[in-house]
């Protein structure tokens, strides 16, 4: 974050190209869950994917997940989806929001609104999320579709130096996972979005200790 508010306070904050890249391969599937110091397992959350799933289907990686209706698909993240947010403090716990969004702008608003996301095995295991989904499935059983977003993703972006992603700073209006846009650039907000690597953009150099914009 202190980073970001470095670039944010720069003269050149817009459409300048940053040190993080996706590796965007199929067979790359290090699945996080939105809700910090909650950890994948494998072995733990392996019943819960439905037939064939996670599969990864399609042009464009899906990289974000569902529950459809009880067992979890993983989707592209611009597909709008109603959403379940967690609150850690004070009751209700879990709060059904009745509009689509996609998967960027769902944790945006949860983030705000909320905690994030509901996440983490034991939440989604637990008997009052359950009851939440059966209500959503019964509100909405006319519908084709009857998905809602959770809070675990796929992450295939990595920092030019190696680290892994911890911070994410993406702008919830932007699509992040075309499969043809896989470098990081700035937005005049100070968040990130991505674009095709071969553009000419400015960019920002770090030195250890300071940003230094081209």
């Amino acid at each position: 974050m202190r980073d970001v508010e470095r670039l944010t306070n720069s003269s050149q904050t817009t459409d300048a190209w940053i040190g993080l890249r996706s590796i965007n391969e199929k067979n790359i599937k290090e699945w996080r869950w939105s809700l910090p110091g909650e950890k994948y397992i494998p072995t733990e959350c392996g019943p819960e994917w439905g037939p064939d799933e996670p599969n990864n289907y399609g042009a464009n990686p899906e990289n974000c997940v569902e529950i459809n209706p009880q067992k979890w698909n993983d989707k592209r993240c611009e597909k709008k989806r109603k959403f379940i947010c967690y609150n850690e403090t004070g009751q209700p716990k879990y709060f059904l929001i009745d509009e689509s969004k996609n998967w960027l702008q769902a944790q945006s608003y949860c983030r705000e609104h909320h905690t994030d996301l509901v996440g983490g095995i034991k939440q989604i295991r637990s008997e009052k999320f359950k009851e939440w989904v059966k209500e959503f499935n019964k509100r909405y059983q006319w519908m084709f579709s009857s998905n809602i977003w959770i809070g675990l993703f796929r992450e295939i972006w990595s920092w030019s130096d190696g680290k892994n992603v911890y911070f994410r700073n993406w702008d919830p209006d932007s699509f992040v996972d075309e499969a043809s846009k896989t470098c990081a650039m700035t937005t005049p907000n100070g968040k990130w979005s991505s674009d095709t690597c071969t553009k000419e953009k400015p960019f920002y150099c770090y030195d250890g200790e300071f940003w230094k914009s081209l």
